[in-house]
């Protein structure tokens, strides 16, 4: 049989255990990294905590390791679901166990398995280069409006020819910042550049703000990326994936928006996070927030800098998954 939960399938060594291979059990030898990680995962989301197994704390990678304590938790899992059964106490991941895990947990693909298949945070890395491509992008042209807006910059009157470099960053400011609204446009602007280079700097040192996870709630619910309030790591579930032909996953350009957003969450703390501000791109609400609220919009950095990029308002972002 194939296992269909999103964080059993796609494992070789998993899929010739439940076939009736070999079980999957405490080290020595050790077994399968990939596999035991699976399983540690799949134990924490039936609600089985693996504090010494998870080193990096609950929203971090676990070790890999089939010790003592995943295998004392194969075996409460084991004990809750065959009680009348000691025989199958045995804290392994065999058959019959791997079978009553997957039926238990939320269906869907994980990333394909084999060599050169990607975890999520490392299709992310990936997915970084077209962000950091964006974000070069707004930020030029965001030197460009802060030059017209400075004093003796010569901001434009009516009537008069704007060129096409400015007149596409101030459409985008518009758009996605409704500059027309701050108080003081200079000021707005370069807090604008702030966030950007923070997060640049975020997306610069990826490897140690992207993770995985496939235990939050926000995996199991099958958000692709989200950032935990106050914990300051960019977390990828199953669901962060390459575009499939029966349209699960996610485009190039969907998923390097989500890279590019997540981290305004993490250097705009707390109020990228405050619900007034994170509203969606494609809600009619976006074209109506001030300045004030869509300076801590993380899906308007990300609009903005495809925008100062493409030269048109594209939003590529989780509302076009083909992209």
């Amino acid at each position: 049989m194939a296992l269909e939960s999103a964080i059993l399938s796609g494992s070789p060594r998993l899929e010739q255990a439940v076939s009736g291979g070999s079980s999957v059990k405490k080290r020595p030898p050790d077994d399968d990294a990939d596999a035991v990680r699976r399983i540690q995962n799949a134990l924490v989301a039936l609600g089985i905590p693996l504090p010494k197994s998870f080193p990096n704390g609950p929203g971090g990678a676990p070790d890999g390791i089939f010790g003592d304590e995943t295998h004392k938790g194969l075996q409460k899992f084991q004990q809750q679901v065959f009680p009348s059964s000691p025989g199958e106490w045995d804290g392994r991941a065999g058959k019959k166990t791997l079978t009553e895990m997957d039926q238990r947990l939320p269906k869907g693909a994980a990333p394909p398995p084999g060599p050169q298949a990607l975890t999520m945070s490392a299709l992310a890395e990936h997915d970084k280069v077209t962000s950091l491509l964006w974000a070069g992008a707004a930020l030029r042209s965001l030197a460009t409006a802060r030059l017209h807006f400075s004093p003796g910059g010569g901001a434009s009157r009516p009537g008069q020819v704007v060129p096409p470099p400015l007149r596409i960053v101030l459409q985008a400011l518009e758009t996605h910042f409704r500059l027309s609204t701050a108080a003081n446009k200079l000021a707005t602007i370069d807090f604008i550049i702030g966030v950007y280079q923070k997060t640049v700097h975020v997306l610069g040192a990826s490897s140690q703000f992207f993770i995985d996870d496939t235990t939050s709630q926000e995996a199991l619910n099958g958000t692709p990326a989200h950032v935990p309030f106050g914990k300051g790591k960019v977390n990828f579930t199953p669901a962060f994936r390459e575009r499939t032909a029966d349209a699960k996953g996610f485009g190039p350009k969907c998923r390097a928006a989500m890279v590019l957003h997540e981290p305004v969450h993490i250097v705009d703390h707390p109020q990228a996070s405050n619900a007034d501000n994170h509203i969606h791109e494609n809600s009619a609400e976006y074209a109506t927030k001030p300045a004030k609220n869509q300076i801590h919009n993380a899906h308007s950095y990300a609009c903005f800098a495809q925008h100062c990029f493409f030269g048109s308002d594209t939003r590529f972002g989780i509302g076009k998954p083909d992209q």
